[in-house]
């Protein structure tokens, strides 16, 4: 009796673990039903990287490098539009990666965070 309740479980739990697999890989924040997929945690890295961001809510993206918060039309925020290079030219480079979104109706999300140091 057990066996075949196992057997029925057998489905579930691989989904529950492709899920957790996803979930690791893939970091994504929400907050009041706002989404952001952003491809790397802050941390420290060696040599350089390409940072992906997508908004799963149609939306304007914006991000700056220095720590400030993105004001679109600032000096220093820049809309994102495609993959940011990230890397150090044989020196330790630290970035502030500040970002958020303006969706189509005005509101804007919250400031996301992520720092990284590259060596």
């Amino acid at each position: 009796m057990r066996a075949k309740g196992f057997k029925r479980a057998i489905p579930a739990i691989i989904i529950l673990l492709f899920c957790s697999i996803i979930g690791i890989a893939i970091h994504i924040f929400s907050a009041n039903g706002e989404t952001l997929y952003i491809s790397h945690e802050s941390g420290i890295y060696s040599g350089s990287f390409d940072l992906r961001v997508f908004s799963f809510r149609k939306a304007d993206i914006y991000y700056t490098l220095n720590g400030q918060e993105p004001q679109p039309g600032a000096e220093g925020t820049y809309e994102y539009a495609g993959p940011i290079e990230l890397g150090s030219d044989g020196e330790t480079a630290t970035y502030s990666f500040r970002i958020s979104c303006v969706y189509e109706d005005g509101r804007t999300s919250e400031v996301y965070n992520r720092d990284y140091i590259l060596d």
